[in-house]
């Protein structure tokens, strides 16, 4: 575990903030106690334990309701995937709402509610595709066993399939430090 606590940084929670902690809707218990006084690894590795996850590309993820944000480092990352500048993968790919100055909410295919950057199953932008996706499914809100296992049963096939190894605790942990710390940038939090 000296890996988890070196890489970790100071993303830490606090058991005293637990309890609180699931009376907040689509925050998640990670997220609610994030950067507090107890390291990440010494409270939550049991959420972890027994969780497997194998992506089988079905585009789920990518389809029907759901919001994408990025951030500044996502727009140039995909601008330079797409080929093209910055203000105009801006004017082309993302919508005008913002919910902070650097976050962009990214535009759905035109008469549905899929990325716009989904074809077929298969992500156009797969090496260069936004944080949040990246992160999927280690966010804060899908934390909870019982989050996890809704998502499993209506989302994504992924979770806990039968062909996927043990997580990579460290791994997975670093991912959900990630997308605790832009989802607390993007709500003004951090």
């Amino acid at each position: 575990m000296n890996g988890v606590s070196s890489r970790l940084g100071n993303l830490r929670v606090c058991q005293s903030s637990l309890s609180l902690a699931h009376h907040i809707p689509r925050k998640g218990r990670v997220f609610w106690t994030a950067c507090t006084s107890t390291p990440l690894e010494d409270v939550y590795v049991d959420q972890f334990t027994g969780k497997s996850f194998r992506c089988t590309q079905c585009g789920k993820c990518c389809t029907g309701a759901g919001e994408v944000w990025i951030d500044e480092a996502d727009v140039q990352r995909l601008a330079r995937k797409v080929h093209i500048q910055r203000e105009l993968f801006l004017s082309r790919y993302v919508k005008s709402y913002s919910r902070k100055p650097g976050y962009w909410l990214l535009r759905n295919t035109n008469g549905t509610q899929d990325c716009i950057f989904l074809r077929g199953t298969e992500c156009i932008v797969n090496d260069a595709k936004p944080l949040q996706c990246r992160t999927y499914p280690f966010w804060p809100e899908l934390m909870d066993p019982e989050a996890w296992q809704a998502e499993r049963l209506d989302m994504c096939e992924g979770l806990d399939h039968p062909e996927a190894c043990e997580l990579d605790v460290e791994q997975a942990a670093l991912q959900l430090k990630a997308s605790t710390e832009f989802f607390a940038r993007r709500d003004g939090l951090q």
